[in-house]
């Protein structure tokens, strides 16, 4: 949460170029990841990114994949994918395996989730 009050104090006093705002945003993700921050607390900052008319990028949609996959969730590791296909996102073979591991993790690991990632891919 230090990381989301520190990004908001330099978003609101910077009129920084808006890749220096992705690369912002892209940290703070990443930060959130290291500390096992909640897959929601990444998926708040693409919010808050999206909202500041920053367009998120292939590197940016794999940070919250691997959020996803690291905790489990891997209906938001679907609607990503969906997402990233939707605004014709360049997809990497990791971005898949980000969303096979969501969907194999120990909080979501039954057969029927397994399939249904599977079949999302």
């Amino acid at each position: 949460h230090a990381a989301m009050s520190l990004l908001r104090g330099v978003l609101r006093e910077s009129a920084v170029a808006q890749a220096w705002h992705e690369r912002l945003f892209s940290t703070a993700m990443l930060a959130c990841i290291t500390q096992h921050s909640a897959a929601t607390t990444t998926l708040a900052l693409m919010s808050m990114m999206t909202s500041r008319g920053v367009p998120p990028t292939a590197h940016t949609y794999s940070l919250l994949l691997g959020s996803c996959a690291q905790q489990g969730h891997y209906r938001p590791a679907l609607r990503l994918l969906a997402r990233m296909r939707s605004e014709d996102t360049p997809l990497r073979p990791r971005d898949y395996e980000l969303v096979v591991r969501a969907a194999t993790q120990p909080l979501s690991a039954s057969g029927a989730r397994w399939l249904e990632g599977v079949r999302a891919l």
